[in-house]
Parts: C-alpha cells; structure tokens; sequence
C-alpha cells in the first residue's frame, strides 16, 4: 500500500487502481445494506431497480479494470474506461 501511495504523487494509472478499489468497495457495501434493508421490509419495485444497476456495475467494473490491468495507459479503450470513472463516483480528469 505505501508503494501505491508513493506512486500515487507520479502516476495517474496508480490513482485508476486505487480508485477502481474503492469502487468494487462501495459496490460491496452497498449490497449489503441492501440485503439487510430488503430483509427488513420487502418492497419488490426496490429489488427489480436496485439488480440490474449491480449487474450493470458488475459488467462496467469489471471491464473497466479488465482494460486498466491489461491495456497500454495510452490506449483507446484505457483513456475510454478511466473517462467513464466520474459516472460511478470518481474525481474525473
């Protein structure tokens, strides 16, 4: 972790890795809450909104770090993926 935070001051791509951390982080602590709330009073319209916005962040961080691991830094998909970060609750560049 101090590796990454003396990177952090030199790299943007070391600030994409710690900010797609605390994305997968969120979308942990969002379930469940979720889960706790849902089990507490059932509402079916909550459900059918809140599933496909989990598989859909699923789907996009997934892919996102995907192309953040595997990509050169300069690359389309790369600089596509980390300009899509603002979206999901990210600083944007």
């Amino acid at each position: 972790m101090k590796f990454l935070l003396k990177e952090a001051y030199q790299s943007d791509h070391a600030l994409e890795i710690i900010s797609s951390s605390l994305r997968w982080f969120f979308l942990v602590v969002s379930i469940t809450i979720f889960t706790f709330q849902y089990a507490e009073n059932p509402v079916d319209i909550k459900l059918n909104l809140f599933v496909p916005l989990v598989v859909f962040g699923l789907i996009y961080m997934g892919e996102s770090d995907y192309y953040l691991h595997k990509s050169p830094e300069g690359s389309r998909m790369y600089i596509l993926m980390t300009k899509c970060g603002p979206f999901f609750g990210k600083k944007g560049r």
